[in-house]
């Protein structure tokens, strides 16, 4: 291991501990409950976030895209590139939100790929507010025919949900999270040691919004503040696992029903309340509280009337009446988020 390569020991701990950051706040509701960690790190291929970037003496942009999927360590990963072309390597699953690795581009030395084993965990699939999620374990790097191993440390705890203005709008709903990680070991016979305290807030359906990364080191602030972003929804996602489920309607008896998915295979399934009035029809579903679940439209078709069910899972958690549209030639064309705010 050379000296450039212990230089860029900082480089590839604020990378990780902002990956870490944009992981640990997937976890966390205004309610005591466990929910779903999932829709607050959404991971489809091909979505994009560009942020601004300011370090109180430079500012710049960064792009990073969803690049697919590849195997990585025993475990198929998502891929998430900057426009430099490093990466790094999430699942988001039933074992809850974790980094597996990274790649650093490094023209003048060799790209240096990392393994951090066991992966490290920022969320649970199910998580309470309050609750800190921590983790430790090893960091091996190769570049060339150099490797090295430095030991981490992270812990996160939830914050508040806040209301956050960037330059890609206001997010009435966002989660604050402040994420500790450290970094100790050696590099060529000298001790290496690096920590930092983060903060970020994410939105359900939209991943982190704001960051702010603090090296305990040099005190030095990085601020990055969503520009834009392009991430393709899931579908009638009514566990928040981040996978399309299906959505059944009796129209002889008004009984509902919900198909938890996981591609082709049913995980699970249950009925929702029973609505036995054939007037009522389901006009959509979509995430109207925000929660990274989806919800109920419907319409009656004799009055007009428009209703919606808050939806935890197959459980009813609110509900309430819309303006009543009594014109039938008014039929609800699509359900979407159209102000950006996550719902």
């Amino acid at each position: 291991m050379t000296t450039s390569k212990a230089s860029n020991n900082g480089r590839r701990s604020r990378a990780v501990a902002r990956a870490a950051l944009i992981l640990s706040a997937c976890l966390f509701t205004t309610q005591a409950a466990a929910f779903a960690s999932a829709p607050y790190f959404p991971l489809p291929d091909g979505a994009t976030w560009t942020y601004n970037v300011s370090d109180g003496t430079t500012s710049s942009t960064e792009t990073r895209t969803v690049a697919g999927t590849k195997s990585f360590n025993g475990a198929q990963v998502k891929i998430v590139r900057d426009q430099a072309g490093n990466e790094n390597y999430f699942t988001n699953d039933d074992a809850g939100v974790r980094v597996h690795g990274a790649l650093f581009v490094d023209p003048a030395n060799g790209n240096e790929t990392d393994t951090y084993s066991p992966p490290v965990p920022f969320a649970a699939r199910d998580s309470i507010i309050g609750t800190q999620v921590s983790g430790s374990g090893s960091a091996t790097g190769v570049q060339g025919s150099d490797t090295f191993t430095l030991n981490y440390a992270s812990g996160s705890t939830p914050l508040a949900i806040e209301t956050v203005t960037v330059p890609a709008g206001t997010f009435t709903n966002a989660v604050h999270v402040r994420l500790t990680i450290s970094y100790s070991g050696f590099v060529d016979g000298i001790p290496v040691s690096y920590s930092a305290t983060l903060d970020d807030w994410l939105v359900a359906g939209v991943g982190s919004v704001r960051e702010v990364a603090a090296e305990t080191a040099t005190g030095s602030t990085t601020i990055y503040e969503l520009q834009s972003y392009n991430v393709r929804r899931t579908l009638a996602d009514f566990s928040g696992d981040a996978h399309s489920d299906i959505l059944w309607r009796n129209t002889s008896t008004g009984e509902n029903y919900v198909f938890f998915m996981n591609g082709t295979t049913v995980v699970a399934e249950g009925f929702v309340r029973q609505v036995a009035d054939p007037s009522w029809k389901i006009a959509g579903v979509g995430d109207f509280d925000g929660d990274g679940k989806a919800d109920i439209l419907w319409r009656n078709s004799a009055t007009g009337e428009d209703y919606i069910y808050l939806m935890n899972g197959t459980a009813v958690a609110g509900e309430g009446f819309l303006p009543t549209v009594a014109d039938q030639s008014w039929q609800v064309a699509g359900v979407g988020d159209f102000d950006g705010d996550g719902k």
